[in-house]
């Protein structure tokens, strides 16, 4: 076991405080102590759409000792992506930003790292989807920023084995794995697989938790409503969190709960609730 790495840089993804007015998802993060936060692009937009610019947007979170570092996530680098006629106004609304929009808010915002998913559950030749990565890394490289990959237990990169295949194709030194601790889970898991990805590969953790049965009724609900504080549920995160620490894969870690419950509670409990959960997994 790899003691002496260095403790990881805490980051806030943006779900945890998915419904919070700028100022107060600051005040979140600045209270539970991380030191960085990730962005949503659609809430980007709604902040130009009141009047910020994203030079006023990033001052704002730097001033407050939370940079955004990570514009999360873009989905529109597949080929062939279409919006599913199922999505509500807001799902769409995450999934629609194009792709000259998402890289002049990275720009803009100067972000560290930008985010790629596949968030409509499509299907895509593995040959293709290497191509579209490969194009993205070479887009982001000429901006100094990297791009993590991350996998999803439906389309066309369902797993770890699927999204370290198509980083380890595309070949390119700023292209990694963004690893979410509830998708590994509740999809494929492989710790084993896991132990032979290099460390520095995983540019990226997202610690969230669940129940031990998948909740209202399907995956997508459960992952978009259910999710728990890190360590407070019921999978075995801390399994996960040794052997990244074996690998040296945590280096940018940090909580993301799309969870109903977590976007009731007020900002102090919140906080509280974020910095005591991932404290106690990494400590």
């Amino acid at each position: 076991m790899n003691d002496t790495a260095p403790s990881p840089d805490l980051v806030l993804w943006d779900a945890s405080v998915r419904d919070r007015p700028l100022q107060d998802r600051l005040a979140v993060a600045r209270a539970a102590g991380f030191t960085q936060q990730s962005v949503f692009p659609s809430h980007i937009t709604d902040w130009l759409q009141q009047g910020r610019t994203l030079t006023d947007i990033a001052r704002e979170a730097r001033t407050a000792g939370v940079p955004i570092t990570i514009l999360d996530p873009f989905t529109r680098w597949l080929p062939g992506w279409q919006l599913p006629a199922w999505m509500n106004e807001d799902e769409r609304a995450f999934q629609i930003t194009d792709e000259t929009t998402f890289f002049d808010y990275a720009a803009g915002l100067q972000v560290d790292s930008m985010s790629v998913i596949d968030g409509i559950g499509q299907r895509n030749d593995l040959d293709d989807v290497v191509s579209a990565f490969q194009r993205m890394c070479d887009r982001a490289a000429e901006l100094d920023m990297r791009v993590q990959l991350e996998f999803m237990p439906f389309g066309s990169i369902p797993d770890l084995a699927t999204g370290w295949e198509i980083v380890r194709r595309a070949d390119r030194d700023n292209g990694g794995l963004v690893l979410d601790t509830y998708h590994f889970f509740r999809g494929y898991p492989d710790l084993d697989l896991l132990r032979r990805v290099p460390g520095d590969r995983i540019f990226a953790v997202q610690l969230s938790d669940a129940a031990a049965e998948v909740q209202d009724g399907s995956l997508y609900n459960d992952q978009m409503h259910h999710r728990e504080a890190p360590g407070r549920g019921a999978l075995p995160l801390r399994d996960l969190i040794d052997v990244l620490r074996e690998t040296g894969g945590l280096h940018l870690v940090g909580p993301e709960l799309f969870s109903d419950s977590a976007d009731a509670l007020s900002d102090d409990a919140l906080a509280e609730v974020l910095a005591t959960s991932t404290a106690e997994l990494l400590g």
